[in-house]
This record gives structure tokens, sequence and C-alpha cells, in this order.
């Protein structure tokens, strides 16, 4: 899937959003909705937005390939805030800190870039995080052995 990553300002606002986008997936959860964090959902500061797509995720991180026309978007700020939607495993988008911990260049100047999420400030939402990507990870492992 596409990942939607900007450049974090003020880490510090990171807690509020990420709280709202909490009780967002709860939310729909309960109600057995699938759709887009409302409207008027609180964001972090954050620099101008970027799209990578996501090649691989575990409870404490990803990877992910950003094309060369948005590689120098990894220059302006080692830690991002990003937008993962993950539906229909997770009823509504994730949005979790991220600090890029190593990039590599390949040969058609793409950057695929490791990066671990980043809790120190919302120590809440390791768990809630780790849960969902969980969530998505068992639900695909029941796909592709129901298709064996």
């Amino acid at each position: 899937p596409v990942v939607r990553c900007w450049p974090l300002g003020d880490p510090s606002g990171a807690a509020i959003a990420q709280a709202a986008c909490r009780e967002a997936i709860r939310a729909a959860h309960r109600d057995g909705a699938s759709g887009a964090v409302a409207d008027g959902t609180p964001m972090p500061e954050v620099g101008p937005g970027f799209p990578a797509q996501l090649m691989n995720l575990g409870g404490g991180g990803a990877g992910l390939l950003v094309q060369r026309e948005h590689a120098s978007a990894l220059d302006r700020s080692r830690l991002l805030y990003m937008r993962l939607d993950l539906r229909p495993g997770v009823p509504a988008p994730l949005f979790v800190t991220a600090r890029v911990a190593h990039t590599h260049i390949d040969s058609a100047m793409n950057v695929h870039a490791g990066i671990a999420f980043e809790f120190a400030l919302d120590p809440d939402h390791r768990d809630f995080v780790v849960n969902e990507i969980c969530r998505v990870v068992n639900s695909v492992q029941a796909r592709q052995r129901r298709a064996a």
C-alpha cells in the first residue's frame, strides 16, 4: 500500500494526533465501520508530505520505498509522521511517528528506507500500534492458509 509521510516539525504534537487516531480506530472496530479518520482530526506540525510504498511491516517499524522524485524529502527530517492505510485489517488509517534508521539508494535512484516506530513521546501508542499490526498480519496469514 501507499503510505503518506510528512517530516515531523514538533514531535510533542504527535501524541494528541495519535490519541485521536486510536479513538477513531477503536470506534470503527466497535461500530463495524471502515473509513477515513474524520475531517478535523488533529495533525502535528509537519512539513510537505510525500508518498512512499510500504515494502514490509512489523511491530517495531517498516520498510519503505521512496521514488526518486520524492527522495529528497528524507533529507528534511529523520523523524516522520506517517499515515498507514492497512484496510481492511485496520478499519481506518493508522498514524504513527517513525524515525528513519537507514537508507539505501538503488540503481534507479529510488530510496529504500528502514524506519523504526518512535513511541518515546507517546508510549500509550506502542501497544495499540503493535496490536493493530498483529491484526493485519493474522488476517493476511489466514487468507494465505485458505488459499493454500
